[in-house]
């Protein structure tokens, strides 16, 4: 992955699930620091620790299942609940909001996105054609099959009783 990063073939290296002591051990056996780690980090698992070890080290821990993996007790909690009326939000919506925070002090949040290249324009030919370029349309014939037939059915032939298919000529 280093090399991937020094090719510039990738902006950064992230990992995921790596306990402190595991990613202590990463970062002093590698050259570069993983810009973020992704753990499970909800209201129930904090992992206060592990954001503790990688702020000193400037790795994102990304909070992998924030609304505790769907946990109903998430949405019953009493002080969430409290939170929630207190401000007007969903609980979902103040576990979500409590997400940014977690990122280490002085590291950029949220990166800007580059500025969008201007839009091509779609060039249409500018030359009409002529009146007498211009074919008329023919009606297209009717393919068997699309209609269900029915007693005042065109398609019938004389020599076929009203409502049968006639056989295809061709």
């Amino acid at each position: 992955m280093e090399e991937l990063l020094d090719e510039g073939r990738v902006r950064a290296i992230g990992v995921s699930d790596l306990y402190s002591d595991r990613y202590l051990d990463l970062i002093t056996h590698h050259r570069v620091v993983p810009a973020v780690n992704q753990r499970e980090v909800h209201p129930f698992h904090q992992q206060d620790e592990a954001k503790a070890v990688q702020d000193r080290h400037g790795t994102v821990l990304q909070a992998w299942g924030p609304l505790a993996q769907g946990n109903p007790d998430l949405y019953f909690h009493p002080v969430l609940q409290h939170i929630a009326a207190t401000h007007g939000r969903s609980i979902p919506q103040i576990v979500l909001h409590s997400a940014p925070a977690r990122h280490p002090p002085g590291r950029q949040e949220h990166r800007p996105r580059p500025a969008a290249p201007e839009p091509r324009r779609l060039r249409l030919p500018t030359h009409r054609r002529r009146d007498d370029h211009h074919r008329p349309t023919r009606p297209r014939p009717a393919r068997p099959g699309l209609h269900p037939p029915g007693p005042a059915d065109a398609r019938t032939t004389p020599s076929s009783p009203a409502g049968s298919w006639p056989s295809p000529s061709r």
